[in-house]
């Protein structure tokens, strides 16, 4: 990643500079476009490391949903209407978020995909005493 970010600094100095070259000094808007050009890369690279972030925290959470996520007993089942809120059918057997929420385990797996937070109450899934942070 350090080796990219400076492989493409170095390249985008040495396209300004061939290109203040070849306008003999007269490039008035220089700045501007160096501006812009900065701006894009910030947010590509920021971008970037958010969805690594992402994707590390999920590969974490749904490694061992087993233990972190206990099996919804029957009961359990009988009073929450047994009915998955994310694919809308009945369920067997489910897993019981820390907010008492019961879902599929392959409908919650799809789900942390994309966002970690409880469908249903829109809860942080993670708490924050689990640390897992990357950076």
């Amino acid at each position: 990643m350090i080796l990219a970010t400076s492989t493409v600094s170095t390249f985008v100095k040495y396209i300004f500079y061939v290109s203040d070259m070849l306008m003999e000094g007269q490039w008035e808007k220089k700045a501007v476009y160096t501006f812009y050009l900065v701006h894009e890369l910030y947010v590509t690279f920021r971008n970037f490391r958010i969805r690594i972030t992402d994707y590390v925290r999920y590969r974490k959470i749904t490694s061992n949903m087993n233990e972190r996520f206990p099996d919804a007993t029957s009961e359990e089942l009988d009073v929450s209407n047994a009915t998955c809120i994310i694919c809308r059918e009945e369920m067997a057997t489910a897993k019981k978020l820390l907010d008492g929420h019961l879902f599929h385990v392959h409908c919650l797996r799809s789900w942390l995909e994309h966002q970690h937070t409880c469908p249903t109450c829109r809860a942080p899934i993670i708490p924050a005493a689990w640390d897992l942070s990357i950076f």
